[in-house]
């Protein structure tokens, strides 16, 4: 599923939507691989006949092991990691959403890390340290981490020698109550922290 386009802020704009690697869909399809062999190796040296119990134990593993490949699928489906000029964010879960925020501007370091086998299929582990409660975010099953580390790292060099505020307290033109209910929305989705979010708010309410 895409970002939603209407969760961007003014002036933001999303730089790589991905999903998580197709190595999150390997345990099942290999475990449907070893059915298959078996079956046909005892096929072959046996000759079941598949009318019987040895049939009905195969297909009941085998539909067993559809069930956990479409568990995979949608699971797969319902996670994506976004990256924008201003944040990072990953949203998963599919009966419960659940969605991780950072803010380009708060993030201190940026590592990768990938066995032997997620080298091989372009899959690893993303963590992004922040500062603030955040601090250390794993981001699993990430597909090219080496390229997602160096697009970050990209946009917090490209937002530094701009010199940019934070998009979270940039100027704007919203009525006072706007402002407060915008800045309330970063403090719910932990853009910004709740004393920073009492703070802005009471600086905004002197203005009136």
């Amino acid at each position: 599923m895409a970002y939603p386009r209407k969760l961007l802020n003014e002036g933001e704009s999303i730089v790589l939507d991905t999903r998580p690697n197709w190595s999150l869909l390997f345990p099942p399809l290999f475990l449907g691989g070893v059915l298959i062999a078996v079956l046909i190796v005892i096929l072959i040296e046996e000759s079941h006949d598949l009318s019987g119990w040895f049939g009905w134990i195969f297909l009941v593993l085998f539909a067993l092991d559809l069930v956990y490949m479409a568990a995979r699928l949608v699971t797969w489906r319902a996670a994506n990691l976004v990256i924008t000029t201003h944040r990072v964010v990953y949203r998963h879960g599919v009966l419960r959403r659940q969605s991780r925020e950072i803010p380009l501007d708060r993030v201190q370091d940026v590592a990768y890390e990938q066995t032997l086998f997620e080298r091989l299929v372009g899959a690893g582990s993303l963590t992004i340290e922040s500062a603030g409660r955040e601090g250390q975010e794993p981001f699993p099953d990430v597909a090219h981490p080496a390229k997602l580390q160096s697009t970050i790292n990209q946009l917090i060099e490209e937002n530094r020698r701009r010199g940019a505020v934070p998009y979270a307290v940039q100027p704007t033109t919203l009525s006072v109550p706007e402002q407060i209910e915008k800045l309330a929305d970063l403090a719910q989705r932990g853009i910004i922290t709740e004393e920073e979010f009492l703070s802005k708010k009471e600086t905004l309410l002197a203005q009136m």
